[in-house]
């Protein structure tokens, strides 16, 4: 008897550590992040990026120090449709990252970028700081080292 109990508790373990990755368009996206109700980390990566995924546990450990102020953590991937979900899946899982992951299923980089912010080449890191409640906005094409992302993140807040 105590191996189906075994074996349902993995699979309730299973299922409850595995991350939801909505599919979107940028005008999806857009509207998304104008209805969050506090500030908003949306941080733009993929798979491929090696600075981007170096960076993603910086995200993951400090956004959290800021969360009494309702921050939320949004992880978008530019990968291509190839990747979606599986490979996303398998770097958030590996990094064990908690967010709002969201993969933007869109090609073409000179219709998207410029929706994000207007001066965005398109190059990878990047993140945005939005901030509904005081009109907070800024937009950084670059990895972020911890100590910018909780530089941010109190200008976030302010």
């Amino acid at each position: 008897m105590k191996i189906p109990i075994l074996i349902i508790s993995l699979f309730i373990s299973l299922a409850s550590s595995a991350q939801e990755i909505k599919s979107m368009k940028i005008d999806e996206l857009e509207a998304y992040i104008k209805s969050r109700p506090g500030a908003a980390v949306v941080n733009f990566w993929a798979t491929w990026c090696a600075p981007c995924i170096e960076e993603m546990p910086w995200f993951n450990k400090i956004v959290p120090e800021y969360r009494g102020v309702k921050n939320e953590l949004i992880f978008v991937s530019l990968d291509s449709k190839s990747a979606y979900p599986e490979q996303i899946k398998n770097i958030i899982n590996r990094q064990q990252l908690k967010a709002t992951f969201i993969w933007l299923n869109e090609t073409n980089a000179d219709e998207f970028c410029p929706r994000i912010d207007p001066e965005w080449g398109g190059s990878i890191p990047a993140t945005l700081f939005v901030n509904q409640k005081n009109g907070y906005r800024k937009f950084l094409e670059e990895q972020i080292s911890p100590t910018e992302l909780r530089k941010q993140l109190r200008s976030l807040n302010n």
